[in-house]
């Protein structure tokens, strides 16, 4: 039987578009995002294993997160594969039956937890992921500064045309746009 307990190398990104991925001792768990569920923060992942019929257990204690006010939490709820989601809180969970290669869906749910990011998510206290967006939380997206524009006279008659919109939050679209005389 394995027992996952230590990160045995640092956390490894791969980009904003990826999931973050943190390399375990019989594998890789790869967070995929974490989302506000009513009072509760609920952020799911997955464990590929490297070999075939590898036992696992994956601890709550070796999960934890770093609220943006400082405060420092363990998830209330654990759950991998079949025992995803069953709303008990148990201590560990175990899978018995893994494939190399192939992905296998867990959550962690922290209860009673309203944020809008995480600033940091940890596996066995290893290098971190840094803010750590929480979707559906109702929070605006943080807003960008511009880089300076040289100024340019528009008086005049001018059309534009817009490109490339997508939604940015409530009633909030960002868009290129094409400006002619």
């Amino acid at each position: 039987m394995k027992i996952m307990m230590a990160v045995t190398a640092a956390a490894l990104s791969t980009g904003v578009a990826g999931a973050q991925k943190f390399e375990v001792e019989d594998g890789v768990i790869s967070l995929v995002g974490c989302y506000q569920v009513k009072n509760d923060v609920k952020c799911d992942l997955t464990y590929t294993s490297k070999t075939d019929n590898n036992r696992i257990r994956l601890y709550k204690s070796a999960f934890q997160v770093v609220t943006p006010s400082g405060d420092s939490r363990y998830p209330d709820i654990i759950g991998l594969g079949a025992n995803d989601q069953d709303g008990k809180s148990y201590a560990f969970s175990a899978l018995n039956n893994t494939f190399s290669g192939v992905p296998v869906k867990g959550t962690l749910i922290f209860q009673n937890l309203k944020v809008s990011s995480l600033a940091v998510f940890s596996v066995s206290g290893a290098d971190a992921i840094r803010n750590v967006p929480v979707r559906g939380s109702g929070a605006s997206a943080p807003v960008a500064t511009p880089a300076p524009v040289q100024q340019v006279n528009l008086s005049g008659n001018w059309q534009g045309t817009l490109s490339n919109c997508r939604a940015a939050g409530n009633n909030t679209y960002v868009c290129a746009i094409t400006i002619k005389k």
